[in-house]
């Protein structure tokens, strides 16, 4: 639906210009929204203020409700890792964090930061952090101890559509998108701006920071237990293990929860690294 609409008011202006369609836009992803949409609807025949006014007000509308969800996301960890916190102190300092970092977009130069970051901290990289946690889940903690979980939490079995997907379908696909993305990447520009060393060092960064936090933990891991003199080897396949207080928070939940994963027995498990469950009676109170 959306290619639709976007494609058929772009046909419109390259008809109404006498240009070609990829001639319409020259910005970039914002100029459709600011430009070319506002330019169509002023051409209208009938009420172009109207049209106009609602357009502009749908635009507010998603943004309010985009910074909702992403703001929200943002709180909620917080709050869960620190209970003790005051929910509306955190997200009072959340909106004012936010609301000075994105004083930056509002410049005259703003643009091209968005354009920067964009590329670098939330476009390809999504598709390295959206791959990594598919394995991480599917593969690492194991398919059959993730559907196990489902199947505790709501009751229904998983069929094997859902594992298909999950398990094999989706880590395919991101990784070669991602292997696409990568090997036909062309130098990032701005309408007809080319970004600078500068810049794109600055986008690498930006990368390397959002990625580095896995390896970074990692290492923490596999370095605490060899303070408590494990093995190489050990350090390494124990840090894939779940932690002795994954489950339910709720003790209740917690106890039927152990008493599930012992009834279905160790042998649905998936072999692996380490897709084993973690030892039950450890967990018993």
């Amino acid at each position: 639906l959306a290619g639709f609409t976007i494609f058929s008011i772009l046909g419109y202006l390259a008809n109404e210009l006498g240009v070609d369609v990829k001639d319409v836009i020259k910005g970039g992803g914002s100029t459709l929204a600011f430009v070319s949409y506002p330019d169509v609807l002023a051409r209208f025949a009938v009420a172009p203020q109207f049209f106009a006014t609602m357009f502009f007000l749908m635009l507010f509308t998603l943004g309010i409700g985009s910074a909702s969800g992403l703001t929200g996301g943002v709180i909620t960890i917080i709050c869960d890792q620190f209970p003790l916190w005051k929910k509306w102190l955190v997200t009072l300092v959340i909106c004012i964090l936010g609301f000075l970092m994105g004083l930056f977009y509002v410049t005259p130069q703003g643009q091209y930061i968005l354009t920067l970051i964009d590329y670098y901290g939330g476009g390809f990289i999504i598709f390295i952090l959206a791959a990594l946690e598919v394995i991480a889940v599917q593969w690492v903690y194991g398919i059959n101890n993730f559907c196990r979980d489902i199947e505790f939490m709501l009751g229904r079995k998983t069929g094997w559509y859902w594992k298909f997907c999950w398990a094999g379908l989706i880590p395919t696909v991101l990784l070669v998108v991602l292997a696409y993305v990568v090997f036909n990447s062309k130098p990032l520009k701005h309408g007809i701006y080319v970004f600078g060393p500068v810049a794109i060092g600055v986008g690498l960064v930006l990368t390397v920071i959002a990625v580095s936090m896995l390896p970074i933990l990692f290492s923490s891991g596999v370095f605490k237990r060899l303070r408590k003199g494990m093995g190489c080897f050990e350090a390494v396949v124990d840090v894939f293990r779940p932690s002795s207080k994954w489950g339910p928070a709720d003790p209740v939940l917690r106890v039927q929860y152990i008493d599930f994963v012992a009834g279905r027995g160790k042998d649905q498990q998936m072999e692996g690294i380490d897709n084993q469950a973690t030892d039950i009676e450890s967990h018993r109170f």
